[in-house]
């Protein structure tokens, strides 16, 4: 018996443990969506309503119940690192991995956290490092190009994260193959890029910055530590409040308004000046820019649909 009771107090520890863990995410209380991803990481895709009686199948004697308590301690652990990634726990990884885990909490894709679990748990720093930088790619292509919904592709990443936690997939070439008939081809996402719009500005400024610094021959120019945006702010070359200076009627304008190649990136304060300016006021403001992209737009002599899809 009292054997019995050190073993509840141990899981009860455990448990405050991961659940204080958590709670630290500045995020609202994860524990049933992290016991989920984490159960997924092991055994496939698992929903909520199955979680409970999926676990009771596993666990089946105290010392099960102990181990599985311990392991949700740990987990718990990488688990708020990829929500955070202030965490101290990025002190051991570079600042490279640690970037790339930044951009995919950017994207929202929380559907990749059962993979991730397995990579950061099972991969050495090198591997995991190349894995992130490879799910930022694949996640980009996903973005743009649509294709598979949020289900689906919940399904691909939790099937890939046991593959991982089980040994089938040792590194991150083995995880390239497994999921390379799934990510948009190199034609199906140029094709999706051509008209792609995006809403979200957050997103639009990685994108922009990106494409910035592969025109300036950055090496991975997907690394984009800063993303303030009191430094740099998104432009609606078209912008978003129409007046007289502008002749498109408000159907072209509602289409074309978050077009990729109506946006560009700006000083910020540059952006607050020019305003809803026709493009002749704006055109100075353009030129002046240190982002060569957006430079490039001072060059055209009028802006509407047919410089956009040009642009673009």
């Amino acid at each position: 018996l009292g054997q019995a009771d050190n073993r509840l107090a141990e899981v009860q520890d455990n448990w405050s443990k991961m659940y204080s863990l958590l709670e630290s995410t500045e995020n609202e209380t994860l524990v049933v969506t992290f016991l989920r991803q984490y159960w997924s990481s092991l055994y496939g895709l698992t929903r909520e309503r199955d979680l409970y009686k999926k676990i009771k199948e596993k666990i089946t004697s105290k010392q099960r119940a102990v181990d599985f308590s311990s392991n949700l301690e740990e987990v718990a652990r990488v688990y708020a690192s990829l929500i955070d990634t202030t965490n101290s726990y990025w002190n051991d990884y570079s600042p490279t991995s640690k970037i790339h885990m930044s951009t995919l909490g950017l994207f929202g894709m929380s559907q990749v956290r059962p993979l991730l679990l397995s990579i950061m748990r099972k991969f050495d720093t090198g591997e995991i490092e190349k894995s992130l930088q490879f799910l930022v790619n694949a996640s980009v292509r996903f973005l743009i190009y649509g294709g598979l919904g949020g289900g689906a592709l919940e399904v691909q990443f939790s099937e890939r994260a046991k593959e991982v936690s089980d040994g089938s997939i040792l590194n991150t070439k083995d995880l390239i193959a497994k999921l390379s008939n799934v990510i948009p081809s190199d034609t199906q996402f140029k094709e999706a890029f051509k008209t792609v719009t995006v809403s979200k500005h957050y997103i639009a400024r990685y994108y922009l910055r990106s494409l910035e610094n592969t025109k300036k021959g950055i090496p991975d120019p997907e690394l984009i530590p800063n993303n303030d945006t009191s430094a740099v702010n998104l432009e609606h070359v078209l912008p978003k409040k129409m007046n007289k200076s502008w002749t498109i009627d408000p159907d072209t304008h509602r289409a074309y308004l978050n077009r990729l190649g109506n946006l560009a990136i700006m000083n910020t304060k540059l952006n607050s000046e020019i305003g809803s300016s026709s493009f002749h006021d704006k055109k100075e403001s353009f030129i002046q820019s240190s982002f060569h992209l957006t430079k490039m737009i001072g060059e055209e002599k009028d802006w509407g649909v047919n410089q956009i899809n040009k642009r673009q």
